[in-house]
């Protein structure tokens, strides 16, 4: 900024050096010709040039420090402008490292914090007809006593756990499958004060760690309003399909129903050809048939301009064995 206010100072003294000598050009040419006028001279030849070419001159050279000057200011400008820029960015990147610093202190707080060290659980002896399975779950604790009593929360239900070896708790139970565990905690009683722990207790849903939800991967290229790419559906559980059909549909129309068992079991790439006729949106329709009998249905619009207005919103459903609707959601769409 000094750099520029100097610049400017000496351009205005430049510019004013040269209405000045323009000033005295014109005034010894007028004198001069006063003498001519009356005899005082005879020679009408002088080295004075004439105010205009003076003028002239004086404008020339201006104009060209003045450019000089411009080019100086601009190219000092830009080094500024990078300069601040650069200033700036190690600025942000200082911010952010500061705000994950901040974060993993927060964590390891709250980590410490914490009485319970890891929970587990396992499932086993689903009951189909019920949609229920049996869940032994165990938690370990950091720091115990020999009155130390824990007590699982499931949505309300207290269940009480059984000291398996000091420090480590446990009970076998059911649950259903198709229950919304969000509210789940463990309520550790220790001399006589009750600690509630939430983070990382329980799943929120139990049938995520029975039944082959599927995951979609997918990528798509458009070429002059046609489109061609892959996509793939993974799972945990890949030994429980049955049979997966997958329905293309685009515009409200179906265009195609496959068989895609065999690339759902190996979790492989599914091609779509741009032949198919996709135009502006597809939406993949995938129906998933599992060896225990439940049938999974997940809508998911993969190519879209807006949001999906010209099928259902994407969504998941579950069928039991019985054909009973157990679970349905809607997936938001970004």
């Amino acid at each position: 900024m000094p750099m520029m206010t100097s610049l400017t100072l000496i351009a205005l003294l430049i510019i004013l050096a040269g209405a000045i000598i323009s000033l005295l050009s014109l005034h010894i040419y007028n004198k001069r010709l006063d003498k001519i006028a009356k005899g005082e001279i005879r020679d009408v030849h002088s080295k004075i040039p004439e105010p205009v070419t003076t003028a002239g001159a004086s404008y020339k050279i201006v104009l060209m420090v003045i450019c000089i000057i411009t080019f100086i200011s601009i190219t000092a400008l830009y080094g500024q402008i990078s300069f601040l820029n650069e200033k700036n960015a190690n600025m942000q990147s200082a911010q952010n490292d500061m705000e994950d610093e901040l974060t993993q202190i927060r964590q390891l707080l709250e980590e410490n914090n914490r009485l319970v060290s890891n929970t587990n659980w396992e499932l086993t002896d689903a009951d189909l007809d019920n949609n229920t399975v049996n869940v032994n779950f165990k938690a370990e604790l950091k720091k115990f006593s020999d009155d130390t009593t824990v007590t699982l929360d499931l949505n309300g239900t207290s269940i009480p756990l059984s000291t398996i070896t000091p420090g480590t708790y446990g009970k076998k139970f059911e649950a259903k499958l198709f229950e919304d565990y969000t509210q789940t905690k463990l309520l550790i009683k220790q001399n006589g004060i009750t600690t509630t722990e939430t983070a990382l207790i329980f799943p929120e849903s139990l049938f995520w760690d029975y039944l082959p939800i599927p995951s979609l991967q997918c990528c798509f290229d458009s070429s002059i309003n046609s489109y061609s790419g892959w996509y793939m559906l993974t799972n945990d559980h890949p030994d429980d399909i049955e049979k997966v059909n997958v329905t293309y549909v685009s515009n409200g129309n179906e265009l195609k129903t496959i068989d895609v068992t065999k690339e759902a079991k190996d979790q492989s790439q599914i091609t779509v050809d741009k032949d198919l006729g996709i135009k502006k949106n597809l939406t993949l329709c995938i129906e998933i048939l599992t060896k225990t009998g439940y049938k999974i249905q997940k809508q998911s619009a993969v190519i879209f301009e807006d949001n999906p207005n010209y099928v259902d919103d994407d969504y998941m459903k579950i069928y039991d064995p019985n054909g009973n609707l157990v679970w349905t959601e809607l997936i938001p769409i970004y």
